[in-house]
């Protein structure tokens, strides 16, 4: 683990037998670690149960525990390959979680010019809003509601493009650097 992350507490963490069943189970402790002792020779596999709103980090380049071995995924679930364990042998894995990010805000016709909205403006239903990753390649898109507004929710971090896409007839409203969370943030 690096500076800037630290270990979760509460995860739950399952020790899967070949045929489906669970073998033992831990929650993570405040170190963020999960001991599983006494389990017999076998082949099992290690499902993770990360919270709401949360997701599995890119895959490691190497097996030591302070890199993630699951798959990247917005899923909340996930299982592990099959792992053979021999008798009396101990195996350390590193499983990498992160907080899942959301993107929101809400579009409204703009009446006097001045980039921020007034409780007389009306909300634009259907607007189209569009995150495309610059690096991880994903897509994530929406339309505003009745009341103007839109959500985008599990968005991986990372680097992305937002376009907008006025209604047609319509443009932006200028840029407006006062009026917080009413103001026009694109021009």
């Amino acid at each position: 683990m690096s500076i800037y992350e630290y270990g979760v507490a509460g995860i739950p963490v399952e020790i899967i037998t070949e045929d489906g069943s669970v073998a033992a189970y831990a929650l993570t402790d405040g170190e963020g670690l999960a001991r599983i002792d006494a389990l017999a020779p076998g082949t099992y596999m290690i499902r993770v149960t990360a919270p709401d709103g949360w997701g599995f980090t890119k895959k490691g380049k190497t097996s030591e525990i302070t890199s993630n071995f699951m798959e990247q995924t917005i899923e909340t679930v996930q299982t592990s390959k099959k792992i053979k364990l021999n008798a009396l042998e101990t195996k350390e894995y590193g499983v990498g979680i992160w907080e899942l990010l959301h993107v929101s805000g809400f579009c409204w016709l703009e009446t006097d010019a001045d980039g921020i909205r007034k409780s007389d403006e009306s909300m634009l239903d259907g607007v189209r809003i569009v995150l495309e990753g610059q690096k991880n390649n994903l897509t994530y898109e929406t339309y505003s509601d009745a009341e103007g507004n839109w959500y985008i929710g599990q968005v991986k971090p990372g680097f992305y493009k937002m376009t907008v896409y006025v209604p047609d007839g319509m443009m932006f409203t200028k840029y407006s650097r006062v009026g917080g969370d009413n103001r026009s943030i694109f021009t």
